[in-house]
């Protein structure tokens, strides 16, 4: 368990970070840093804990269908806004509670050395095969500029498996949404969710918090 860097221990010298550009289906990104390699957090939380999480947010009544951005209501997917500076409801604050809940595991089983111990937004989202996501990037606008943000990402599906799709495309390279796993990532590198090949929900979390400034190697 712990934090792992496209699966070797996060301390592997061949993880070291260059800046430079990306460019994904039309998206370019100068300055930002695109060898950066995915953190992939490995953690000891249960299947029990991950489907009473996903059976709490079945049952909110707050989903929305306005994402992505700007496209057609049937390429949308249904999202869950649960932190974003205020609390708007008594079921969204229950579901902020859990969500902090599992960030703390999260912040004691390796990501306190990657982030600041404050969400700045936390969501969740469904998808299935009816839905191919877009190449995007996150937070561009709405975080101070001198900020540098980190997204942490997980599936709650606790039998969720590989030939299943529905995984994790970030700088052109795809990760399986592993349950107990979670992706930690740069959101300005453009990504995407991975096609659904079956005809199951997959329903995911997503924190966006402020990350530490980097030690020197």
């Amino acid at each position: 368990m712990g934090l792992m860097i496209d699966g070797k221990p996060a301390g592997d010298k061949k993880s070291t970070i260059i800046n430079g550009t990306v460019q994904a289906d039309g998206i370019v990104k100068k300055g930002v840093d695109t060898t950066k390699r995915i953190k992939i957090l490995k953690t000891n939380i249960g299947p029990m804990f991950l489907e009473f999480l996903r059976y709490q947010f079945q049952q909110s009544e707050f989903w929305s269908f306005k994402y992505p951005l700007n496209s057609h209501f049937s390429k949308r997917h249904p999202k869950l806004t649960i932190i974003d500076g205020t609390t708007q409801s008594p079921p969204v604050e229950r579901l902020a509670g859990l969500s902090m809940a599992l960030f703390t595991l999260l912040y004691e089983q390796g990501l306190s050395t990657l982030v600041y111990p404050d969400i700045l937004w936390c969501g969740a989202s469904i998808k299935d095969r009816h839905r191919q996501d877009n190449i995007h990037t996150d937070h561009e606008d709405d975080i101070p500029k001198d900020w540098k943000v980190l997204k942490v990402l997980g599936c709650l599906n606790s039998d969720w498996k590989e030939e299943w799709g529905g995984g994790f495309t970030w700088n052109d390279n795809k990760y399986y949404a592993a349950p107990g796993s979670f992706y930690v990532f740069d959101p300005l590198i453009p990504h995407a969710a991975s096609d659904i090949f079956c005809d199951e929900k997959r329903i995911a979390i997503d924190f966006t918090l402020r990350a530490l400034p980097e030690k020197n190697s």
